[in-house]
């Protein structure tokens, strides 16, 4: 076996050379590892005005009325108004779903939709827009099949609305689009 010489006399051995060199790599690697990894996140002076805002949804109902407009003695018609508070980024309401307190969605039957509303729809986000600051936006819901009853509520039927949108919040220099809901209290259908 050939022995390699450094500046000495004496001589080390190839194998445990290469060892050595492989302790010294994998320390220097660890070493280097734990302060990437344990580096404090640093805030940059240009980047103070655009700070991630963390906006909620302060959303508030009211229930105007429920309709029997077909006349056979089941609810069909929905009518109430949205409040968004002033703190709030815009909304856009996208659809609003009647859960019965099984859990079970009237849309399961029939769809219900947005029939009519004082707000304007954006194409873009597809929802009525509700700006921050807005007072009682009113909105209609209606089954789309009047003649299948399964879809309608019977007096005295216990149900909240289920209301989701959509809004945007700013991270840094990055626009979010988030997905909100807004569960009403529970309603009895009269």
């Amino acid at each position: 076996m050939k022995r390699i010489n450094l500046l000495s006399r004496r001589a080390i051995s190839p194998i445990v050379a290469t060892v050595l060199l492989i302790a010294l790599v994998s320390a220097a690697s660890s070493i280097a590892a734990y302060i990437i990894l344990n580096i404090n996140e640093t805030k940059l002076p240009f980047l103070e005005q655009h700070q991630s805002v963390n906006q909620t949804v302060a959303l508030s109902f009211s229930l105007d009325i429920i309709n029997d407009t077909d006349s056979d003695g089941r609810y069909d018609f929905i009518s109430f108004k949205l409040s968004l508070n002033i703190d709030s980024p815009i909304i856009y309401v996208r659809d609003v779903d009647i859960v019965l307190k099984t859990g079970q969605t009237l849309d399961n039957y029939c769809p219900w939709m947005i029939t009519t509303s004082t707000q304007n729809w954006n194409e873009e986000m597809g929802g009525h827009v509700i700006s921050s600051g807005t007072i009682n936006a009113t909105f209609t819901i209606q089954t789309t099949d009047l003649s299948n009853n399964n879809a309608e509520l019977i007096p005295g039927q216990q149900f909240y609305l289920l209301i989701s949108y959509y809004f945007q919040v700013e991270t840094g220099y990055r626009t979010r689009t988030t997905i909100g809901f807004y569960e009403t209290t529970t309603i009895v259908a009269p």
